[in-house]
């Protein structure tokens, strides 16, 4: 099973995990965001923002999860919304209506109106792995091959 080392928590597990890529996180922008001209990005910029979150299903509640963060953190965004669709989301980045607070991986590699923003944490959300999972002690072998590829 390979999945993101945020879900680990909701998983009865019994067995081994291994990390395979530290998944970089930040934010996707407009290119003509305002936040975009910024040389280091903090988890204290993104107060006031209006937050784009795509599909609950990469993570459960990351909405939830996210919000109340922010709020630990003393930061209170403009609001959120959840896009279902990618395709949308992306269109209303590209208009500079808000800005998507996720994982590089969900940068699209064409688009030209668009920036991925690595933020600068200090504790604020844990690191997140891509993180395979097994059960069978003869699967560890190929799970260290996997991780091999992810290092190149």
């Amino acid at each position: 099973l390979i999945l993101f080392s945020v879900d680990l928590q909701n998983i009865q597990r019994k067995g081994f995990c291994l990390e395979l890529l530290k998944m970089q996180f930040g934010v996707i922008a407009s290119k003509n965001h305002p936040l975009a001209k910024k040389r280091e990005l903090h988890f204290s910029d993104l107060n006031g923002e209006m937050i784009f979150i795509f599909d609950d299903s990469y993570a459960r509640n990351v909405e939830q999860y996210l919000l109340s963060d922010f709020q630990k953190g003393g930061i209170f965004p403009g609001g959120s919304k959840l896009f279902h669709d990618w395709k949308n989301m992306e269109l209303s980045l590209a208009l500079g209506k808000g800005i998507a607070i996720t994982y590089k991986f969900y940068m699209p590699h064409d688009s030209k109106h668009l920036v991925f923003l690595p933020l600068i944490l200090r504790g604020e959300l844990p690191d997140t792995y891509l993180s395979v999972l097994w059960s069978d002690p003869r699967y560890s072998e190929v799970a260290e091959k996997l991780k091999n590829i992810f290092e190149q």
